[in-house]
């Protein structure tokens, strides 16, 4: 037996594999028995994460909620709310500001509330969509002053706001 420890992309390809009951071949031909050592995902791109248990995955479409909501800047190469994907130097990111990857998420799919938490904030429990000033005012003082501010919240229905504009997992 050999335990493959992965990113969230490789836990989910591996996830994906024994969900079709697939029997990937190791190196010389033997069998390899995958095993998952985590999901998460990103409900709000780049800014923290959100461990689950199980997840249920479909052909053709991202992990559920997975970057379903992102957070544009001011230095944003659109106007308001897109209608399409867009490439991600448009939102705030981890890359940019770590502080970010310290979120912890944790989302009630039924009720579209979103409860995140950092070591340098309040928890803040809302709807992203109901109260978007309430979100970009949490973030501010983690993405720091120095960065374009955090303007308005995107979520184009039927598209993750991944790195690219295809549906896959991440």
């Amino acid at each position: 037996k050999k335990t493959i420890l992965a990113s969230a992309a490789g836990a989910l390809i591996a996830l994906l594999l024994l969900s079709l009951q697939l029997q990937p071949q190791g190196q010389g031909g033997q069998e390899v028995t995958a095993t998952l050592a985590a999901i998460n995902r990103h409900p709000i791109k780049a800014i923290g994460y959100e461990p689950l248990d199980r997840v249920q995955l479909s052909v053709g479409e991202a992990l559920p909620w997975d970057r379903h909501w992102a957070v544009a800047h001011d230095n944003a190469k659109f106007d308001g709310t897109p209608t399409e994907w867009q490439r991600k130097l448009n939102f705030l990111r981890g890359v940019t500001q770590p502080a970010l990857m310290a979120v912890r998420a944790a989302l009630d799919e039924g009720t579209c509330r979103l409860t995140l938490s950092h070591p340098d904030a309040p928890d803040l429990t809302l709807d992203p969509e109901a109260e978007p000033q309430r979100l970009l005012d949490w973030l501010a003082p983690l993405w720091g002053g120095d960065l374009p501010a955090p303007r308005n919240l995107v979520h184009v229905p039927g598209q993750a706001m991944t790195d690219w504009p295809d549906p896959f997992i991440s």
